[in-house]
């Protein structure tokens, strides 16, 4: 995409003058050195914003993408609450303690498929689940705690 940002952003000016002065040829039939000087310095005047024609383009495509990811985020199904614990022993000093906490994903071909939903798939105790989930998992055996106050950031897609 930075390609194609900086290609516009070096032709675009140069594209647009030969297209204006090529249409007036082409239209008109003669240029003259006066029109061709007066119609430079407009176009020079209007270079600015025609370069941010490239960074107008990756800004809506980004804005794109991150409201389609506020979508799927929005529409994606609840956790069950009933496979949460909640501890009180250690409240004061740590916010969120995980202990040889296991993690896989379904695809969303996987899940439109017919298979089980995720959160039949992804919520059942541990005693139920089969070689084939424990070969599926991403994050095995992860521990993490989070002090209070802390400032953590998980990162991933």
């Amino acid at each position: 995409m930075t390609a194609l940002r900086i290609l516009s952003f070096w032709i675009s000016p140069v594209v647009l003058s030969i297209s204006v002065f090529g249409f007036y040829v082409l239209f008109n039939g003669g240029l003259s050195a006066q029109k061709a000087f007066v119609t430079l310095t407009t176009l020079m005047i209007i270079q600015g914003p025609i370069f941010n024609v490239g960074s107008l383009l990756n800004d809506l495509l980004q804005g794109q993408v991150s409201l389609q990811r506020i979508e799927k985020l929005m529409f994606s199904e609840e956790i069950n609450i009933e496979y949460i614990k909640h501890n009180n022993y250690q409240r004061k000093t740590v916010a969120i303690k995980m202990t040889n906490g296991n993690f896989y994903w379904i695809s969303e071909q996987k899940k439109m498929s017919g298979n089980k939903t995720s959160s039949e798939t992804e919520l059942q105790p541990k005693q139920q689940e089969d070689r084939e989930k424990t070969s599926q998992l991403t994050l095995k055996n992860m521990n993490i705690e989070i002090k209070k106050g802390s400032f953590v950031a998980i990162l991933g897609e």
